[in-house]
């Protein structure tokens, strides 16, 4: 088979769960810590912030890569079981503060101890641990499903969650409407005269 090196990160110990934002413009991977190394001991998530490099990467090596290393999210939870594994990224929930900018998108996975929602803000700034629930065993996976359940695989076992009545339609629409209704928003702002659309830095 064709397989394609794209990162060989030593900070990335334990890689583990891999998804990428609504936007195709960032790559994140969670590193599982199990006390290994002293910067990646048990009870601690990291999840890391890569760039997708596209067209340099494809006028170079002929497929797209991935940029070093943004600043981690990492936030302690304690000597507890579990580890950052596998998660979800999915568009940011909004909040009605202002219609003309998305919010950042937003981590929900497994995490040392039970189930985490992250938001993707730079964690050094914002909280980025939206909410955290204890599961009775150590949590692998989720998933979101199209019928408006979370479902948490871990320890031979499968969960189901309901997601909330107000924030069901904005977890499970799909990538493309999240991507066609970003660009509508940036094609309005340059009808208006305000420009290019500036970059987000934030997703």
């Amino acid at each position: 088979p064709n397989i394609t090196l794209l990162k060989n990160n030593g900070n990335t110990t334990r890689p583990n769960g891999i998804d990428i934002t609504p936007d195709g413009e960032f790559a994140y991977i969670s590193n599982c810590c199990q006390g290994h190394d002293p910067y990646c001991p048990r009870g601690r998530g990291i999840w890391w912030k890569h760039k997708i490099l596209h067209n340099e990467s494809w006028e170079e090596y002929g497929h797209p890569t991935l940029a070093n290393s943004h600043v981690p999210i990492i936030i302690n939870f304690g000597r507890t079981s579990g580890c950052a594994d596998g998660f979800k990224i999915i568009p940011g929930l909004d909040d009605d503060d202002d219609d003309d900018v998305p919010n950042s998108p937003m981590i929900i996975g497994s995490c040392p101890g039970g189930l985490c929602i992250l938001d993707t803000k730079d964690w050094k700034l914002y909280e980025p641990l939206l909410a955290y629930l204890g599961m009775p065993e150590r949590v692998s996976n989720v998933a979101v499903g199209g019928d408006g359940y979370l479902y948490i695989t871990g320890e031979g076992k499968l969960w189901r969650l309901k997601i909330h009545e107000d924030y069901r339609e904005q977890m499970i629409k799909g990538r493309y409407s999240y991507i066609m209704e970003q660009r509508e928003r940036d094609r309005k702002r340059n009808a208006e005269g305000g420009g290019e659309a500036k970059a987000r830095d934030d997703l």
